[in-house]
């Protein structure tokens, strides 16, 4: 699922993000079960921002497969880490998302 768009410059444009951002939003808010995928904070369709596990910075791309719903604050946070990176900083050893992948393949 590739719906975000970029100018000349490589700069996302806003008519594409108002088109894609709510769709890609509901899917992340479900395919996390309404939690933040690094702390598992309680997320509604309000709340639910879409952060790319690798930042674009670092060539990370706009698919689904690369980004997990997180909380606003979370997603501040991380900005442009990677998530080894994020996880360093924060000092932990495995986020929530990752705790339940491992649960559920189980």
């Amino acid at each position: 699922m590739h719906c975000v768009r970029r100018n000349k410059k490589r700069r996302l444009t806003m008519e594409s993000l108002q088109r894609c951002a709510p769709d890609m939003r509901v899917l992340l808010l479900m395919r996390s079960h309404g939690v933040c995928w690094y702390c598992g904070a309680a997320l509604t369709l309000r709340t639910v921002t879409a952060d790319h596990i690798v930042p674009v910075q670092q060539g990370g791309q706009a698919l689904l497969e690369n980004m997990v719903a997180s909380c606003s604050a979370c997603n501040r946070e991380k900005g442009h880490r990677s998530l080894d990176e994020f996880r360093q900083w924060r000092g932990v050893g495995t986020f929530w998302g990752e705790q339940r992948d491992v649960v559920s393949t189980r």
